[in-house]
């Protein structure tokens, strides 16, 4: 697809005209939306690969056009969010926590997560659900990524040994938690079946 062929403003310009009708016309839905960032997705891959020098002008000049086209779309979706359905909320909700915006997904990522909340198509229920899933695995993400950059923190000053002993330690405290885990699940099942 060439430069010409998508225009994000022209689209909203085209969908703003009234056409014979005082009715107000329907808004974009959410699939619309996740479409329309997949193709800047895939513009955007293909300029990568046809541009063997990424310092060159005219490379920095269609990542700037791109990186424009990306913010004019978030912008258009902004003002349309507050008035979609609640469904469309979290389906969007749902796309842009497990893939940030600014990356996006290919057309064919963009359309197994349609395929995924429309067949059968995910209640508001299933989608809030599905929403807090993603949350907690991106908390807990975020959380050992926290963890790994503690640790580089205070294991840069510390010699070879001193690093291979913190790690001998930490192994045992986490065989004894381990140990420990294991001896109360047993003991909560044994409990159990004499309870049965």
């Amino acid at each position: 697809m060439s430069k010409e062929e998508y225009r994000p403003h022209q689209i909203v310009q085209q969908e703003a005209k009234p056409q014979g009708s005082p009715e107000r016309q329907p808004l974009p839905r959410v699939f619309d939306i996740l479409d329309r960032r997949a193709q800047l997705y895939e513009s955007r891959r293909r300029e990568v690969v046809l541009h063997q020098h990424k310092h060159s002008r005219e490379y920095l000049a269609l990542r700037n056009d791109h990186i424009e086209k990306v913010e004019q779309l978030g912008s258009e979706v902004a003002s349309l969010y507050p008035d979609w359905e609640a469904r469309d909320q979290l389906i969007f909700d749902l796309y842009t926590t497990s893939n940030p915006w600014r990356f996006g997904l290919s057309a064919q990522e963009t359309q197994q997560f349609i395929a995924k909340v429309q067949s059968p198509p995910m209640t508001e229920d299933e989608l809030r659900e599905e929403l807090r899933k993603v949350q907690e695995a991106e908390e807990r993400k975020a959380a050992i990524g926290k963890k790994i950059a503690e640790t580089h923190r205070l294991n840069e000053n510390l010699t070879p040994d001193e690093r291979f002993e913190r790690f001998k330690e930490a192994e045992a405290r986490r065989s004894r938690e381990r140990r420990e885990y294991y001896r109360n699940y047993h003991k909560r099942r044994k409990e159990e079946r004499r309870l049965q």
